[in-house]
């Protein structure tokens, strides 16, 4: 079978708190995607590394692990995406847990009426509470078509408040290559460049409605949703010392 969808990771591990969620939460991931891609970058070498390859090696059956902490964020994903073949493109932020609803052949599934009703964008951030949203509107004003695993519309119709362009989410690969690229052209400071939580905010603060009448989703069941462990390791990954927010909306020192 054709490869669909390449699962693509770019992060860092520094607590044995965070690493323990993986344990947990990665095998479930390589059940979904089952033999399709699965491209990663551990953003840093620590006591960590050895254990993270080895993780992500007993998870996944079509694995590429970089250990490349040379280049930024913002380059590594745009090299990714420019060298994938897949149509489709995942890409999770490590707190986002695997939920047992969610399947390989819900998987193919959710992507064979992508393609088919040619949708760019599913959400996978902040799934309980947009979900709700398009139920609530969906019954006043019937404005979404629901299929079997997501409700879509055209992105200028989002719902009231949608209109964060999430980077949890499954993408039309030349979407998400494009988007990137806007945002490097747009921003000169190369360290938010290798920032994911303000990657994170990037791409809400560019929004939805930005792709005028192309189709996006969201989920109709919670099969995936944010861990209630706290993980700041993103905020970290730049090393200076200074005050950072971490993607929960937290301070930490770094």
């Amino acid at each position: 079978m054709k490869d669909k969808v390449t699962l693509l990771q770019n992060f860092i591990c520094t607590s044995n708190e965070r690493f323990q969620f993986m344990k947990t939460n990665t095998p479930k991931l390589g059940k979904v995607l089952g033999k399709w891609p699965c491209v990663i970058n551990f953003d840093i070498k620590n006591e960590f590394t050895d254990k993270v390859r080895n993780l992500y090696e007993y998870s996944f059956e079509n694995l590429v692990f970089e250990n490349n902490i040379d280049i930024n964020w913002c380059d590594w994903m745009i090299d990714k995406l420019e060298t994938i073949q897949t149509p489709y493109v995942i890409y999770l932020i490590e707190d986002v847990e695997i939920f047992d609803i969610f399947s390989h052949k819900m998987l193919n599934e959710i992507l064979i009426d992508m393609k088919k009703f040619d949708v760019k964008h599913l959400l996978l951030g902040k799934v309980q509470k947009y979900m709700s949203k398009v139920q609530k509107r969906m019954v006043a004003v019937n404005a979404d078509t629901e299929v079997r695993h997501f409700y879509f519309h055209n992105a200028l119709s989002t719902p009231y408040r949608f209109n964060s362009f999430t980077l949890s989410a499954m993408f039309e690969r030349q979407l998400m290559l494009d988007t990137i690229k806007t945002i490097k052209d747009d921003e000169k400071d190369k360290w938010k460049l290798n920032d994911t939580v303000w990657m994170l905010d990037r791409f809400e603060r560019i929004g939805m409605k930005r792709l005028n009448k192309q189709k996006v989703a969201v989920p109709n069941k919670v099969y995936v949703g944010v861990s209630d462990i706290h993980l700041p390791d993103e905020a970290v990954r730049h090393k200076k010392k200074k005050k950072v927010k971490t993607h929960k909306g937290r301070w930490k020192e770094n």
